[in-house]
């Protein structure tokens, strides 16, 4: 998923027309201090200049820094799949616009082996339609060859697949159908991806709300909230509310608690620990929307499934913490670490794991994802049940699920004092009918949601639409049953 291009926080400063790096060390306690950290660097230093000095057709610049690039990459990637370096061009992604395909790709475990295969992830939905969309890829699909070409390592197969709009690419794709591999080429002609993070509408004919977030990039937060304003404008009524984070594989940190701060009028948002620090951030004060009678009184539902991942994930565990919303769909991604950006010249920098993030109730991500309270079933599933399920935890080198020490917890983290003082209508928190079960926040285990087949091709849309109209209509009921015990 491009190498993970989740939550960067740049950290550089610009002398004398060169990029250097922040000091991260005290000079009392600097990073070579230990003898053996000064052996690996003379070894490096040792093997560099040797090559320099004896290898056979002579290094100059350009190859220079081509192996000092390919050593920094070797480090960065051998401790987990989201550090390594990043080329220029890729930084332009999180910012909506970018040329290429319109697809997400990740190097993902063959199932019972140690080999990986290029797999897509997810299209990218553009506006227009990506290359991807026009031509039928799916996630899921593995990337065999570009242009005839097998490519085996993520950084160059993108760089591949990308070009200058209007020409073409073909991808030969290996696609599992009915228990079968079925290998196919497929011609596709790049163009200038401008994906809507944000996107919504009034459901016909209902109180009901669709917001769908495609990614978090550095303008998400006011866009929801315009989301959400013109939905009351649209209708005063607005009684419930469906969040889409399906496919959302991220971006900012700081846009995710910004999201939040519309549903949370106060208390915390993330848990983010460093090697040395535990740091919980909280809501953005005074930005809850507020409708006719408030969005505390609206029934929130948030879609997720095996795609959403980060960010979406940063939201979805805050909402249902505090619980402030029903999470539906699939189990999450489960990518629960930051990465922190430096750039080493204009044209190039490298990312890197700095710290993990945790749930406000300090339930770990990474590796664990967030459980939906109703689990959909769908009949795509018995399909799918020979293919290798898409985690964090199948990609190679991934970080490992660790708990909070406890002792590094806050001995009690600040939970929205608005919502606490509010009762919840009876339907939330018990079954709705017989087919949907809605789990308790006590740690009941989650049962699954069998649904009627759907010709539709978004049934678990579809579906969560009907439970958003059902609980909105409780919520309605419960609204106008307290404004006449008030009036008593």
């Amino acid at each position: 998923m491009y190498q993970s291009i989740f939550e960067f926080s740049v950290r550089y400063r610009k002398t004398k027309n060169k990029y250097s790096f922040e000091k991260e060390y005290p000079k009392s306690s600097s990073a070579f201090d230990d003898i053996d950290e000064v052996k690996a660097g003379v070894k490096f230093l040792s093997v560099f200049r040797l090559l320099v000095d004896e290898y056979v057709d002579r290094i100059g610049a350009k190859e220079m820094r081509k192996m000092l690039e390919g050593a920094i990459n070797g480090m960065l990637s051998s401790l987990d799949p989201h550090s390594g370096l990043v080329p220029q061009n890729l930084l332009d992604e999180m910012e909506g616009e970018f040329g290429g395909l319109g697809i997400q790709i990740s190097p993902i475990l063959v199932q019972g082996t140690d080999r990986t295969e290029l797999t897509i992830v997810s299209i990218l939905e553009g506006n227009p339609k990506t290359p991807a969309q026009i031509s039928g890829l799916k996630p899921k699909d593995v990337i065999i060859a570009i242009d005839n070409t097998f490519y085996d390592r993520y950084d160059e197969a993108v760089k591949k697949m990308r070009g200058a709009p209007g020409t073409k690419v073909v991808l030969t794709i290996k696609r599992r159908v009915m228990e079968k591999d079925k290998i196919f080429n497929i011609s596709l002609t790049r163009a200038v991806i401008k994906v809507d993070s944000v996107k919504y509408r009034l459901e016909p004919n209902s109180n009901t709300g669709y917001v769908r977030i495609n990614v978090f990039d550095s303008k998400t937060g006011k866009l929801v909230e315009k989301a959400l304003k013109d939905l009351y404008k649209l209708n005063p009524n607005l009684n419930s509310l469906v969040i889409d984070l399906r496919n959302n594989h991220g971006g900012y940190l700081d846009q995710a608690i910004k999201v939040a701060s519309l549903f949370l009028s106060s208390g915390a948002v993330v848990q983010v620990k460093d090697k040395k620090n535990l740091r919980v951030h909280s809501v953005v004060p005074g930005k809850v929307i507020v409708g006719k009678n408030g969005m505390y009184d609206a029934a929130i539902l948030v879609l997720v499934n095996g795609y959403s991942a980060s960010a979406s994930e940063i939201l979805a565990a805050a909402l249902k913490d505090h619980n402030r919303a029903i999470i539906v769909g699939k189990m999450t991604f489960g990518k629960g670490s930051v990465q922190d950006l430096r750039v080493l010249d204009p044209h190039l920098a490298f990312k890197f794991t700095s710290s993990r993030f945790y749930s406000p109730k300090g339930f770990p991500i990474q590796g664990a994802g967030v459980m939906p309270h109703v689990v959909l079933k769908t009949p795509q599933d018995s399909l799918d049940s020979d293919k290798l399920d898409i985690k964090e935890s199948s990609l190679p080198g991934a970080l490992e699920r660790k708990s909070l020490d406890q002792t590094t917890l806050p001995f009690q983290l600040p939970i929205d004092s608005d919502l606490s003082k509010k009762k919840k209508p009876s339907g939330f928190g018990v079954p709705v009918d017989d087919s949907i079960y809605v789990a308790q926040s006590s740690g009941e285990k989650d049962k699954v949601v069998n649904f009627t087949e759907s010709l539709e091709p978004d049934y678990e849309l579809l579906q969560t639409m009907d439970l958003a109209k059902a609980l909105g209509h409780q919520f309605e009921q419960y609204v106008s049953r307290s404004s006449r015990e008030k009036k008593k």
